[in-house]
């Protein structure tokens, strides 16, 4: 009895540092905690070995999703043209973008082209109806877009693939499409009528954003893009300072003197994004014309020249036109002799063409008291321009007559 108690006494009790040894050895024998381990290691190398091809496709599933944005063109095309179907008395301002029916929506796209390379006057669209509602529809989808385009690896890629490329340019011609529609027609503002001039420049700078690759079609570069918004901006500006000229809504001179510098600094910025748009390639005779004009209205008139020499070396045939304006602008700074030149190469252009294809008579011009009204020097008989002539010795009485 004396022996048992004895060996109770000297027979120690588990410890707790033994305990979890235990059952860690227990643990570390399971089956199934081998397999959970095997799977696990197996996923990483997966991930491991083929991560850039899931972010690809994940990239692809998010930045090709396009068509449901397309369909809101549809109907946003729709609504445009059935809207006042019913009144024998609405005339719908949508038929009228560059003189044809509007197709589809993205007839925006090319309409700053088509329009300023005919004239700059009253270069806007005047439309009388709220804001339509699937247009907002169509903004959200293509932010978005526009977002999950730019969060795709292949937006960092020299060579993405062809789909890449492809949903790229219709996003982007969207986008330029949305910004021409705000940045050239005019919806009623309380008495007046203004474009949407902030959310234009928004949806241009998006477009840019998207960096699309060199394209055989110039509509869809950013040069392009820019040129978009130095002519949303630039005619703006015109506009308003047009406005401050002929204050049509009497307002007081702290007002308008408000609305002139509002419009020359317009005018400032669209200058400033041609320029951009000419260092991205983007180069057309309508771009420097309305440079042109743009420095003009500012007074700038040596700059102003030299802009209408390049519209008139660059378009094809040479324009008449533009040699004309250059004449013009010379002759405002006493620059008399240059100035016949340059007129004297509208009338050459005139007369191998013909009136008709050139449509005007720089002869006929010359002696208008406004259509030539910068070369009345020459008419009204200041000694330095009476005494000036061309660089083929030619006055401006043997260049007129």
């Amino acid at each position: 009895m004396l022996d048992r108690l004895m060996t109770l006494l000297a027979h120690r009790g588990e410890s707790v540092r033994d305990y979890r040894r235990k059952k860690l050895i227990d643990l570390s024998t399971t089956p199934s905690l081998w397999i959970a381990g095997g799977v696990l290691a197996l996923i990483l190398l997966f991930w491991r070995l083929y991560r850039k091809e899931i972010r690809d496709l994940v990239g692809n599933l998010q930045t090709l999703k396009i068509g449901d944005s397309l369909q809101f063109v549809r109907a946003t095309v729709e609504e445009m043209r059935s809207f006042g179907e019913g009144d024998p008395e609405f005339e719908n301002p949508a038929q009228q973008v560059v003189g044809a029916p509007i197709e589809n929506f993205f007839s925006f796209l090319r309409y700053p082209a088509n329009k300023l390379a005919n004239t700059l006057d009253d270069p806007f669209i005047s439309m009388n109806w709220p804001p339509l509602p699937w247009l907002r529809n169509l903004e959200a989808s293509l932010s978005i877009q526009a977002e999950r385009l730019k969060a795709s690896q292949h937006f960092r890629e020299d060579h993405p693939p062809p789909d890449f490329i492809e949903a790229k340019k219709r996003l982007f011609r969207a986008l330029v499409s949305l910004g021409n529609y705000y940045g050239f027609v005019k919806r009623e503002d309380g008495a007046n009528q203004r474009v949407d001039l902030e959310s234009s420049l928004y949806f241009l700078r998006r477009a840019v954003d998207l960096r699309p690759e060199a394209d055989e079609r110039p509509q869809l570069t950013v040069g392009y893009a820019q040129f978009c918004m130095g002519a949303v901006s630039g005619t703006s500006g015109i506009d308003l300072t047009d406005q401050a000229t002929q204050n049509p809504q009497g307002l007081v001179p702290a007002a308008v003197e408000a609305l002139r510098v509002q419009g020359e600094d317009l005018m400032e910025r669209g200058i400033a994004l041609l320029d951009r748009a000419a260092n991205s390639g983007h180069q057309v005779p309508s771009q420097y014309h309305l440079k042109a004009y743009m420095l003009f209205r500012l007074k700038r008139a040596d700059e102003a020249a030299e802009a209408w020499l390049v519209a008139a070396s660059i378009s094809r045939p040479p324009s008449a036109k533009m040699y004309y304006n250059r004449a013009c602008a010379l002759a405002t700074i006493a620059k008399y002799g240059d100035s016949l030149t340059a007129l004297d190469q509208a009338i050459q252009i005139v007369a191998s063409r013909g009136i008709a294809a050139a449509g005007f008579d720089p002869r006929v011009e010359a002696r208008d008291p406004v259509g030539g009204a910068e070369l009345a020097p020459f008419w009204t008989g200041v000694a330095e321009a009476v005494a000036a002539r061309s660089a083929r010795g030619r006055s401006f009485n043997d260049l007129v007559t």
